[in-house]
């Protein structure tokens, strides 16, 4: 497969060059502190975060750090990942938001957006008002399942970045859809790439398998049945949109126990 390489930085030299003696002490600073400042940027750009301006006007919040760093460490996992096997990883940015914010993927998007990855504009969208509730109401799987759904998200980047997005999106009708179709077994590949970058977690260490099914049963509970509007006033289940519950711990756990990208062949597996 064609990895499709988007993204190249441009470094620009920058020259203090005061003209007078007396400006040397000043300039000396300003150049000391630019290059701090470039130093920051380069050492950000791993995984840059970019907060809508619901969650600015805010106080920031423990979930929103937690996020960020989530984030961070997740995507320069996978920036190392991809480099090794001779693939440049450009990080996605990080929009955080509370309940409700217009974007080019979901116009609307309400708390049960959950967290998704919008091919886009390239960004990874997470929706703190789902992190609280998961965490709030449903305890250590919860926990677990605010996890789940970032890195989820964020595999969905790593596919946009192998071209498989596209490859899905192209695919003809009757091969992407039902229950073994490209749409789920694209899903399903994302799964896996979460379980990779979970294994560098510490608050996810020591999964066990029905650790894993009980946090996706709960995300799934919170997002699934309400992201897919109800057709004919009868919702989808599950599968048909992500695949079932047993299905996506099956593909998390081979990530998660392996740490091997080859193991992550949902798109052309036999038995999913």
């Amino acid at each position: 497969m064609q990895a499709q390489l988007d993204m190249s930085e441009l470094l620009a030299d920058r020259h203090f060059g005061p003209s007078r003696l007396g400006y040397v002490v000043l300039a000396g600073a300003v150049a000391v502190v630019s290059a701090l400042l470039a130093w920051s940027l380069a050492r950000n750009d791993a995984a840059s975060v970019e907060h809508s301006t619901r969650i600015e006007s805010r106080a920031p919040s423990s979930s929103s750090s937690d996020v960020s760093a989530l984030a961070e460490r997740g995507q320069a996992g996978w920036r190392e990942r991809l480099q090794a096997r001779g693939v440049d990883y450009a990080p996605a940015n990080v929009a955080l938001f509370t309940d409700r914010e217009p974007n080019g993927c979901a116009p609307g998007a309400d708390a049960a957006s959950g967290a998704f990855y919008c091919a886009e504009d390239g960004r990874l969208h997470v929706d703190l008002g789902l992190v609280h509730t998961l965490e709030d109401r449903f305890g250590a799987a919860g926990e677990v399942a605010a996890d789940y759904v970032v890195l989820h998200a964020m595999g969905h980047r790593v596919q946009d970045q192998l071209g498989v997005l596209g490859e899905v999106a192209n695919a003809p009708r009757d091969t992407s859809e039902g229950a073994e179709g490209l749409s789920v077994r694209s899903e399903l590949q994302a799964d896996c790439y979460a379980g990779i970058a979970a294994r560098g977690e510490p608050s996810l260490a020591a999964l066990r398998p029905d650790d894993v099914t009980a946090a996706i049963r709960v995300a799934a509970a919170a997002t699934d049945a309400r992201i897919r509007p109800p057709a004919n006033g009868v919702v989808q289940p599950e599968g048909l949109v992500h695949g079932a519950a047993e299905q996506r711990a099956r593909w998390f756990l081979r990530g998660y126990d392996t740490g091997l990208f080859d193991a992550c062949d949902a798109l052309t597996a036999v038995r999913l």
